[in-house]
């Protein structure tokens, strides 16, 4: 029988596949970036480069996190004083 590291690998890749893509939807991605981040997870062949192309994502999904908190608390910060 067969190690189940290659299936355990897909099946992980493609859960955090997912996840960037909702997150890519959710913040207005088009269908073209959706489709370049299921190909990148779709071509993921060791842990190692699932890791590193989570990271890549989390970074850039972290900085756009961080500016729609930017802009949130300037239209705040604007409504209160009109």
């Amino acid at each position: 029988l067969g190690t189940t590291a290659p299936s355990n690998l897909d099946a992980a890749a493609g859960l955090v596949g997912a996840e960037v893509i909702k997150a890519i939807v959710a913040n207005g991605g088009s269908a073209k970036e959706r489709e370049e981040a299921k190909a990148t997870f779709s071509n993921i062949k060791s842990p190692q480069q699932l890791k590193e192309a989570a990271n890549v994502y989390r970074e850039l999904l972290g900085g756009q996190l961080a500016t729609l908190a930017q802009q949130y608390w300037v239209n705040m910060d604007w409504a209160h004083c009109h």
